[in-house]
């Protein structure tokens, strides 16, 4: 209803009037036939237009940049209160008209290419919270009108080409919390009075031509956490020890703000870095070093580093390493290196000035050294493996057994092989193999590995327990070559090899089985490992083989059997130690059954559940841990005596009848 909307009805006219005026509008659309609601860039608040934002940009060949003057038309919009023009390339200057915007809080005209002065008129904006007109090309003083925008929290006329100095009355704003007047060439002092302003949060003077004395008190902000950048500037001065305090802004001798403070003129010098150390990657040197001498704890410290690629006689510029509050391991690694190309390095400590350099220390980067490599001993070679690095540029390996005296290629190898083996070595000699990767003519760091070839395990080795003999039988496949002799050694179980190594007798190359008759105990389990040895008087020792054998208790001895009612009972004497228990079988070993709780001191056991008169064949055999032994036997018959009758034939059981007789008598 534009009768009841007059007010904005009269914006949008002037808009669409300042559209006009532009170039670069076509992608707006403001226009009569849509509503000022969805206009773009635009805000409407209680009936008026109340903020304008536009940010141009010049990618994958779209250009929302505005071109043109800024209308000054737009002063017109008496209920505007934000203003926002970014990245656009707008001729002319800022228009002077726009300081009849009373209302305005923010305005920003930042990177637009403005030219000219900073309008004094803009100190009619008093209610202006932020001022942003950084990265243009203003020329001119900073206008001391500024100083009455009470309300400015951010004030930001940074990267223009300002000129003349800071405006004392700065000193005034209260509730600045942002002051940005860097890369311009302002000149003179720094207003002391900037210390008082409690809120400001950000400095940001750098990169002009200030001169004098750096204000204490301002320093004083700055060790109170906010942030203080006064680079490259042409202050001199000195900072209390007083003012010590946080570690990236102040130390006892010098201040760090925010970068290089190389312009700032100190008395005393920082002490140099310490124990410069340089360590070749691949393209690479990692460096590392301690804090200075003078180094207080929390105290940041700013370095930098040179370079020389021939022993120091010509050096790069000084470029950034560090900045830290370390005491020591300092690092910085340098990359973009030639590999195979030795460089020299130093580095200096910087609090405002510069020490002295560092000790010197030089490395040479190369390509890493194959990863995982793997050496496998064989008969007079070494296998050698490792992880294939993925590196196409790799053109081939070489090979040492020196521990990189003298180097062979690798024969036929390129970036894929990932295996070789070393031939023509001596057995029992240990080698110190090293491997590296070659890129053209650039050879990379080394792999190491040890390994001592020796002659191949004896193969098929078997051991075959004699138990009647309390022995055992080794077999073994014919050596394809080179043995002098075997050597053996056998244990008992967990116990220790004794004796460690003992040779076969009268063994050589054709020798393929001995048998070891040491009055070995039945009932144990046996390891044996067999080894063949080559060299002068066998010194050259091979891989072992092992087999194991067990020798089963023999046959209990001494076995009787006393019968008794449904009953029989078995004795027999004591055997090794090696017994952990017995089984017996009243049907000659058909079925077995353990003795409950036998051990080898168990020397009876009484099989019950019998039928009196049937004859048994009672079975009897030892347990070890290596199995059940041979079972010796034995007959008996249950019987009993009842009323003076033997049960169940007196025919058969004359002895028994006479026996019952006797012992009635004596009832």
């Amino acid at each position: 209803n534009p009768s009841a909307n007059a007010s904005l009805v009269a914006d949008c006219e002037l808009l669409l009037l300042a559209k006009d005026e532009l170039r670069g509008t076509a992608s707006l659309n403001w226009s009569v036939s849509t509503a000022v609601g969805d206009w773009e860039g635009v805000t409407v608040s209680s009936g008026r237009v109340t903020g304008l934002s536009f940010t141009g940009e010049f990618a994958a060949g779209r250009d929302t940049r505005l071109k043109g003057r800024i209308p000054a038309r737009l002063a017109g919009l008496d209920g505007l209160t934000t203003l926002f023009l970014r990245g656009h390339r707008f001729s002319g200057g800022v228009p002077a008209e726009l300081g009849r915007l009373t209302g305005l809080t923010s305005l920003t005209l930042r990177n637009n290419g403005l030219a000219g002065a900073v309008p004094a008129e803009l100190a009619g904006l008093t209610r202006l919270t932020t001022l942003n007109l950084s990265e243009n090309d203003l020329t001119g003083e900073v206008p001391s009108g500024l100083t009455g925008l009470t309300s400015l929290v951010t004030l930001d006329l940074s990267h223009n080409d300002l000129t003349g100095g800071i405006p004392s009355g700065l000193t005034g704003l209260t509730s600045l919390a942002v002051l940005d007047l860097s890369h311009n060439d302002l000149t003179g002092g720094i207003p002391s009075g900037l210390k008082s302003l409690t809120s400001l949060r950000t400095l940001n003077l750098s990169d002009n031509d200030l001169t004098g004395a750096l204000p204490v008190g301002l320093i004083g902000l700055a060790a109170s956490g906010r942030s203080l950048d006064l680079r490259r500037n042409q202050l001199t001065g000195c900072i209390p020890y007083t003012l010590r305090g946080r570690a990236s802004t102040i130390n006892p001798q010098r201040v760090l703000i925010g970068g290089s403070l190389r312009s700032v003129r100190l008395s005393i010098c920082i002490a140099a870095p310490r124990s410069l150390a340089a360590t070749a990657g691949d393209g690479s040197v990692a460096l590392r070093w301690n804090a200075p001498e003078d180094h207080r704890s929390g105290v940041s410290i700013r370095y930098r580093y040179r370079q020389s690629t021939d022993g120091g006689t010509s050096w790069t510029d000084w470029a950034l390493a560090a900045t830290t509050t370390a005491a020591t391991n300092v690092t910085r690694t340098v990359t973009g290196l030639a590999n195979g190309l030795t460089y020299t390095f130093e580095v200096r400590a910087e609090r405002i000035t510069a020490s002295e350099p560092s000790n010197r220390a030089a490395a040479t980067p190369t390509f890493p050294a194959p990863r995982s490599l793997s050496a496998t001993a064989g008969d007079r070679s070494i296998a050698l493996a490792w992880t294939d690095p993925g590196d196409a540029a790799v053109t081939g390996y070489e090979v040492s057994t020196d521990a990189g005296t003298s180097w062979t290629a690798v024969a036929g190898s390129g970036a894929a092989t990932t295996a070789h083996t070393v031939v023509g070595l001596v057995n029992g000699r240990t080698y110190a193999v090293r491997l590296r990767a070659v890129r053209g003519g650039v050879r990379g760091a080394a792999a190491a590995a040890n390994a001592t070839p020796r002659l191949p395990a004896p193969s098929g080795l078997a051991a075959a327990p004699d138990n009647a003999a309390r022995a055992v039988a080794l077999t073994w496949n014919a050596a394809t070559g080179g043995v002098l002799a075997y050597e053996y050694r056998m244990k008992r179980g967990a116990a220790s090899w004794s004796p460690d190594w003992t040779r076969v007798p009268g063994s050589g190359a054709g020798t393929i089985a001995h048998t070891i008759r040491a009055g070995l105990t039945l009932g144990g389990a046996y390891t044996v490992e067999l080894r063949a040895v080559q060299g002068a008087q066998g010194a050259v020792k091979g891989r072992a083989a092992s087999a194991t054998a067990s020798l089963t208790p023999g046959a209990p001895a001494g076995l009787t059997v006393l019968g008794g009612d449904t009953r029989l009972t078995l004795s027999w004497a004591r055997t090794d130690d090696s017994v952990t228990g017995y089984e017996a079988s009243t049907n000659g070993g058909a079925t077995w059954t353990p003795i409950a709780g036998a051990n080898a001191a168990t020397t009876s056991h009484t099989l019950t559940g019998l039928v009196n008169g049937r004859t048994y064949t009672a079975a009897l055999r030892a347990r070890s841990l290596t199995g059940t032994g041979v079972a010796a036997t034995v007959e008996g018959t249950p019987t009993q005596c009842r009323n003076g009758t033997v049960v169940p034939s007196p025919a058969t059981n004359t002895g028994l009848v006479a026996d019952c007789t006797t012992l009635l008598g004596l009832m």
